[in-house]
């Protein structure tokens, strides 16, 4: 076997092993947390009372000042109907501002393995594991290169800011998914080698409908890929910008008529505060924490830019009069990524959105691209694959190593009260009252 061969069948090897690696620590870093709750939170409260398909009842439940069972409002986290879809979008429609894919998804895991602490957090286990191979298949797909596409995966993956979301029964993991998979669509769809096939464009509207029907915070998406096939297209082939942009829009449309946002800006907007200059420190404060869930990626940068540096000095010496050029082949979902923490960013400084939304999970779409950013790095200098592998090795040493403490989940709040006579509840919150009785008997008297 000649050493190319060689070296190749290598490479493969020890692709397919950090790909390995990096699901089954997806996999092994949200199951170490997810194993450590003990109680369902407040935000997966809301999420059980939707995908139980009682949310409605909840809202609308009066029980006047005299004391009931607590088995009463322990019945609306419980599973007693099936496949009741339409109750549970109505239920989001009338009393919250999520689309309902995600919690259909729930309802169907809900069936399958039954409703506990665990479960929810569970799907996004599963959810999280698709994202890893899918975001490998996009990389390779726009990078042409296995170990590039390797190391984009293994920088994202276990990132503490991605494993932390998927702690709550929450569609921010699905959220991310589908922008990995509306992006690779997109751009399997304007790809300049050839025109796309009827299953592409069809492709293309799924995944929109389904990142619609998802979060509201797709339409990021949607935009982005608008312009990624303008710029792509338009001055190309005008008759494919049209069809592939109708594609987009189409898919989208069908996922607002399947579940049209009504009230959902005004419910949205009762959250938000007016606009407070002495607020923005608070506000820049939370902006960096978020930010700072992603910031071990600064090591591997600190490599390269000294390496870099080095480089730069040795080279002038040697060739003087030769450029320093860095290869952007493929890194264009950069600027995607940007796009997601420009808006998002934007709308929470500008008091447009409400005081509670800043953190990991709000920038869920663009840590699958921001992972990019080592790729470009890695460009910035001719390094050879040992070194890239160092590279690849620093953010799965550095992932499995950092404490992930913005996971952990809240504790019950019961405790105290399950030998009560009696428990008062001065809340109704449908992300409070549940988690509050959920530990008391079923006969406890509860006001």
């Amino acid at each position: 076997m000649n050493p190319s061969s060689a070296e190749r069948r290598w490479s493969r090897y020890a692709v397919i092993a950090f790909l390995a690696t990096a699901v089954a620590a997806t996999v092994l870093l949200r199951a170490q947390l997810i194993a450590g709750k003990s109680s369902i939170t407040h935000d997966d409260t809301i999420a059980y009372i939707s995908a139980t398909c009682h949310q409605g009842e909840f809202h609308r439940a009066d029980y006047g000042p005299d004391p009931v069972p607590a088995a009463s409002w322990k019945k609306f986290t419980k599973l007693d109907r099936r496949f009741c879809f339409g109750a549970i979008a109505s239920g989001l429609r009338d009393y919250d501002i999520h689309p309902p894919l995600y919690f259909w998804l729930l309802h169907i895991w809900f069936l399958i393995f039954g409703v506990t602490v665990w479960s929810g957090a569970t799907l996004n286990l599963l959810v999280s594991a698709i994202t890893v191979v899918s975001l490998f298949g996009l990389s390779r797909y726009l990078l042409k290169d296995d170990l590039e596409a390797a190391l984009v995966v293994t920088t994202f993956a276990l990132s503490s800011a991605v494993v932390s979301i998927s702690v709550e029964a929450r569609p921010y993991d699905l959220l991310g998914l589908l922008a990995v998979l509306a992006v690779w669509a997109t751009t399997r769809a304007t790809d300049p080698h050839g025109a796309p096939r009827r299953h592409q464009l069809v492709l293309l509207a799924i995944a929109m409908a389904a990142g619609s029907l998802t979060h509201y915070h797709f339409l990021f998406i949607v935009a982005a890929c608008l312009a990624v096939v303008a710029v792509r297209l338009v001055g190309r082939d005008r008759k494919r910008w049209v069809k592939t942009s109708a594609a987009i829009l189409f898919g989208y449309l069908i996922g607002f008529l399947i579940h049209p946002p009504l009230g959902l800006f005004g419910r949205a907007s009762l959250h938000n505060e007016p606009f407070d200059v002495g607020g923005l420190a608070g506000r820049w404060a939370k902006v960096a924490v978020s930010f700072e869930a992603f910031a071990y990626l600064l090591v591997p940068c600190v490599v390269i830019a000294a390496a870099l540096i080095a480089y730069r000095v040795a080279h002038r010496r040697s060739e003087p009069h030769q450029r320093f050029r860095i290869d952007l082949r493929g890194l264009w979902v950069l600027l995607v990524a940007l796009w997601i923490c420009a808006v998002t960013v934007t709308l929470f400084l500008s008091f447009l959105s409400p005081s509670h939304a800043m953190s990991p999970k709000y920038l869920v779409t663009a840590w699958p691209f921001l992972a990019f950013l080592a790729v470009l790095l890695y460009r910035m200098m001719p390094l050879n694959e040992p070194t890239l592998f160092y590279l690849l090795a620093v953010p799965v040493l550095f992932g499995l190593v950092m404490p992930l403490t913005d996971g952990i989940p809240e504790r019950g709040t019961s405790h105290a009260a399950t030998d009560a006579q009696l428990v008062l509840i001065d809340t109704r919150g449908s992300g409070v009252l549940p988690r509050i009785v959920q530990d008391l008997s079923d006969d406890m008297p509860v006001i």
